[in-house]
């Protein structure tokens, strides 16, 4: 039986190079349902360019984060107007909106059933 995906649900990723690192310094990104809507626009962006898709996929789909330090240990915040993330924030994810990007589309593939059910279920951080 299918079960209808919340737009209010969302799922903890941690990036694979923090997954060894003890969990205090593991960096949780709060990845969020897309409307079927706006997931069908991005698909279609994704097609025409994956590197600009992947990055609206991710100011879409992306909807926060904890424990995201700059070079000096100092936490930034992460900045949402509208329910998408701004470039100051994307900018602070650096390199790592890639990675984000890919769990973001496995986030939005998977219903509440494959998330109950998968290796890393919504209680804890995706393993990817």
């Amino acid at each position: 039986m299918a079960i209808a995906t919340s737009l209010n649900s969302q799922r903890p990723y941690v990036l694979k190079a923090d997954r060894e690192e003890p969990v205090e310094k593991q960096t949780t990104f709060h990845l969020r349902s897309i409307s079927a809507k706006l997931r069908a626009q991005l698909m279609t962006q994704l097609e025409r360019d994956q590197g600009q898709g992947l990055y609206e996929l991710v100011r879409h789909g992306v909807a926060g984060w904890d424990n995201l330090v700059d070079k000096d240990g100092e936490q930034i915040a992460a900045k949402v107007s509208k329910g998408i993330l701004c470039d100051t924030s994307m900018e602070a994810i650096g390199d790592f909106w890639l990675e984000l990007g890919q769990a973001a589309i496995m986030q939005n593939q998977l219903d509440e059933t494959d998330q109950g059910n998968s290796e890393s279920s919504p209680k804890s951080p995706a393993t990817g």
